[in-house]
């Protein structure tokens, strides 16, 4: 594939199931320029890039993150499992909707926004099969859109009364060809800074004695199969 064609990957935890997902089909002169995101500038910290491993092998990406936050598990997993303000709490998600829903603990999750190439964007779309097991996991698998094959974890653990610790792993093949260098910075840029935005609600939240979603939304109820809409 020609180097012209340079293609990006943007990682979105789709409210838990964080996927990666890929702008398939389009060369960097193809995207317009992006600003960034008032979101994007206030999670801007709390989740330095250095701290997200993303390796190559062969044609997938490995990408492997351990984060700590002083704010009790449940307060997390309410945001985690809040899909209807996700695109209000993470970055460039635009949409996102609730396809099916099997039971409290299986959904199907359809999302789109914009994936970040350096200073360039371009809009991408993402279907995901969600399996929750509350408090402690959640699993994303790809079932469609531009990402040619995805499968991501999420584990959850207390620290004590008021900590939780969240390890994240995700396998990845974009199914196009990434620059050496660039490509892999990108998904580190773009993890950091969408967990950054995630930690940052999660801690509002706790300060204020909520669970309520900036809309006044209430997240305990993604978890018992209400108000599924949204899945940044």
């Amino acid at each position: 594939m020609s180097r012209r064609r340079l293609k990006c990957t943007n990682v979105l935890l789709v409210g838990v199931g964080l996927g990666l997902c890929a702008v398939v089909g389009a060369r960097a002169d193809d995207y317009p320029p992006q600003g960034g995101s008032s979101v994007a500038r206030q999670a801007e910290g709390l989740v330095p890039s250095r701290s997200v491993s993303v390796v190559r092998d062969g044609d997938r990406f490995r990408v492997d993150i351990v984060m700590h936050i002083d704010v009790p598990l449940a307060t997390v997993w309410e945001v985690l499992v809040d899909f209807s303000a996700m695109p209000r709490i993470v970055p460039n998600l635009a949409t996102s909707s609730v396809q099916k829903q099997g039971d409290a603990q299986h959904l199907l999750l359809r999302q789109s926004g914009t994936a970040r190439f350096g200073p360039f964007s371009k809009e991408y779309d993402s279907t995901r099969e969600i399996e929750l097991v509350p408090m402690q996991r959640i699993r994303a698998h790809a079932v469609a859109g531009t990402v040619k094959a995805m499968d991501s974890e999420m584990i959850l653990s207390n620290e004590g009364a008021n900590a939780t610790r969240l390890v994240y792993h995700a396998d990845v093949e974009p199914g196009f060809w990434l620059p050496p260098v660039v490509g892999p910075a990108s998904m580190k840029s773009e993890t950091a800074e969408q967990f950054s935005a995630l930690l940052r609600e999660m801690k509002r939240r706790h300060a204020s004695g909520s669970a309520s979603a900036p809309n006044g939304g209430n997240a305990r109820a993604a978890s018992n199969g209400g108000a599924l809409s949204d899945a940044r």
